[in-house]
């Protein structure tokens, strides 16, 4: 969502193409604290760790909840593949970072995010933050926020097109 900040400040909108489809949203201080135990803690290296919030929504849906949390309407607005690829590079980000941001939305689009596991309660022994309130930090960590070229800011953190098998 950082991402978006300057864009949403400005206009109260956030463009992209992936008006439908889910994902799960993570905290950004949850995707920290699990990455700070997996750097910790031997037990935990060597292998890849996936973690999700623990509500899979749709951008629309996401803004919808942050808007009643900022009292602000923020909307979501679909744009072509062409418009978001400009758009992100007036921006100052790379083209194949564009290009690799584009990818993941098709993933997101395609219906690749939409599901939920607990291995952040595993690493860290308790449940991922919910939502509305880790969009509302967000919100407020973001008004001071400049663009980010990381695609997939507080989103799972995995390789594109990875699903994890059930443990």
């Amino acid at each position: 969502m950082l991402a978006a900040a300057r864009e949403v400040r400005a206009s109260r909108t956030w463009t992209g193409l992936a008006g439908s489809g889910r994902t799960a949203l993570i905290d950004h201080r949850d995707a920290a604290e699990a990455g700070m135990r997996v750097l910790t803690d031997p037990a935990l290296w060597g292998t890849q760790h996936d973690v999700t919030g623990p509500l899979a929504m749709s951008w629309p849906e996401a803004l919808e909840l942050l808007s009643a949390e900022v009292g602000r309407t923020i909307t979501f607005q679909v744009v072509t593949e062409r418009e978001l690829l400009e758009r992100l590079t007036s921006a100052g980000v790379a083209a194949g970072t564009a290009e690799r941001l584009m990818t993941w939305k098709w993933g997101i689009l395609a219906g690749e995010n939409d599901y939920t596991i607990d291995s952040f309660q595993q690493i860290v022994g308790r449940p991922p933050r919910r939502s509305p309130s880790s969009l509302t930090t967000t919100a407020q960590n973001s008004s001071d926020a400049r663009a980010t070229t990381r695609g997939g800011s507080g989103v799972a953190g995995r390789p594109l097109g990875h699903r994890p098998t059930a443990s």
